[in-house]
């Protein structure tokens, strides 16, 4: 390693300069990394009052927040943590805009609704095997699902066709293990609901997820 003299004998590395520059530029970063983390959050405060509308400004936010430069500027080990600790949305919720982001543009997601139906029809998209630019086409030929328009139909109704679509997708592997899991535990809570005599509707409404709807007072017997 090079050295020089420096005044009064002592010797230096010559990187010296060059590791203090580096350390300067980091140190810059991270400050323009931190005011940016903070202004995201802020935008964040500001549209969650109407999440209804602007659900798709706030995924795109929460998209370059998820970044863990932005994340860590916040002294976060996660994105997951900065939504805990600024009380911004859940996980799934956030995930949830994030996706919609990723598969749709914000005219064609706005057209369709609300969070929940964009999402659903993003994942009707998954579920056929769809990319996005053939998911937009799908959107913009608004074909009848589930006897209505597209733009038109209920949430439920696309999640029955997201159920069709999965139906004709052959399963393998752990895909097949996991709708084992969800269909066998939407039997036993069918099975403990009935035992209870309790009303509430169990449903597969995806190969990994299970859905109960059920008032409070059923949640409360169901739990307890």
């Amino acid at each position: 390693m090079a050295t020089k003299r420096a005044r009064g004998g002592r010797r230096v590395r010559a990187d010296d300069g060059k590791s203090s520059e580096l350390a300067k530029t980091a140190s810059k970063a991270s400050t323009r990394n931190e005011a940016k983390a903070k202004a995201l959050l802020a935008r964040l405060v500001e549209l969650k009052g109407g999440i209804a509308k602007s659900f798709y400004a706030m995924g795109k936010v929460l998209r370059q927040l998820s970044a863990p430069a932005m994340y860590r500027a916040l002294g976060a080990d996660s994105f997951e943590a900065v939504l805990r600790a600024h009380r911004i949305m859940g996980e799934e919720q956030a995930r949830k805009l994030m996706r919609i982001v990723e598969q749709l543009d914000e005219r064609r997601a706005l057209g369709l609704g609300g969070i929940e139906k964009a999402f659903a029809v993003v994942r009707l998209g998954e579920a056929r095997k769809l990319t996005p630019r053939a998911l937009a086409e799908l959107v913009d030929a608004n074909p009848d699902v589930g006897g209505k328009p597209l733009d038109a139909t209920s949430v439920g109704a696309v999640e029955l066709a997201i159920e069709e679509a999965a139906r004709k997708t052959p399963l393998r592997g752990a895909a097949r293990e996991a709708a084992a899991a969800a269909a066998h535990m939407a039997s036993r809570l069918r099975e403990r609901i009935r035992a209870l005599d309790l009303r509430a509707t169990v449903s597969v409404v995806s190969r990994t997820r299970v859905r109960v709807d059920a008032d409070a007072a059923t949640w409360r017997r169901l739990l307890g």
